[in-house]
């Protein structure tokens, strides 16, 4: 698997900590379970778009705060093949 999972679920455990909450209340909040958030934020699952969605929706950021802008593209194509 790819660094991007665990550089997105970095950013969301960033954001939830500024925002003061823990897992249970951000899951709560987003509708999701606080098992799948804390996989998400240890980049042992990948989020789906609805998921993410909920998450920054409840966050009050955007999509681009959880984008990744430091994936070497060139390496991650050779890895994917």
């Amino acid at each position: 698997m790819s660094d991007i999972p665990k550089l997105i679920g970095e950013r969301i455990r960033n954001y939830r900590k500024e925002k003061g909450l823990n897992q249970e209340e951000l899951a709560h909040r987003a509708g999701l379970h606080s098992i799948y958030i804390g996989q998400l934020e240890r980049g042992e699952k990948q989020a789906t778009i609805s998921s993410l969605e909920k998450i920054i929706n409840v966050l009050g950021i955007s999509l681009r705060n959880c984008s990744v802008k430091s994936v070497n593209w060139k390496t991650m194509k050779n890895t994917l093949r």
